[in-house]
């Protein structure tokens, strides 16, 4: 009875664990301004290249570590977007929409443009929407390390509308 018990509890600690745990779609696929320069590019063992620089590895789990192995930025299971331990700064649903607080979401059109003014857009390759959310992730991140986001509350759409194009 006590053995039985015993994987009951290991069963239910496993699924906990797995079901509270986010999972990026991590594979090969770029992020590109305005269809043209690449800003961020994802390898298939999670390896992160922003402006052609690796910055890190971003996990399934859905931290992104740097090189030495430190968390940088997390996005958990619900989708809110965690930096240095900081309360949430923007939620991301599965889609890859971005909620920056303003009331309209952000996200992909089907063609793989993700919209930021009237003149400039970020592109994915290869268009899947498998990897929205992932790329959405690292957009907030890339605006955030760029001093581009309100580091004290959520996102705004003014904020985005910076030159992305050259790095």
């Amino acid at each position: 009875m006590n053995k039985i018990f015993g994987v009951i509890i290991v069963s239910v600690v496993f699924l906990s664990a797995v079901v509270s745990a986010q999972s990026l779609k991590i594979d090969n696929f770029s992020i590109k301004a305005n269809g043209e320069t690449e800003l961020i590019s994802v390898k298939k063992d999670g390896k992160v290249t922003v402006n052609g620089k690796q910055i890190g590895v971003l996990q399934a789990d859905g931290k992104l570590k740097d090189l030495a192995g430190k968390t940088l930025a997390e996005i958990d299971k619900t989708g809110k977007v965690t930096v240095n331990d900081k309360p949430p700064l923007v939620l991301i649903n599965k889609n890859g929409g971005l909620d920056n607080g303003s009331g309209k979401i952000l996200g992909w059109s089907k063609d793989g443009k993700f919209d930021i003014s009237e003149s400039k857009f970020l592109t994915i390759s290869p268009n899947k929407k498998k990897f929205y959310q992932t790329a959405s992730f690292l957009i907030f991140l890339y605006f955030f390390a760029e001093g581009k986001v309100i580091t004290t509350g959520p996102m705004t759409v003014s904020v985005l509308t910076t030159d992305c194009s050259n790095g």
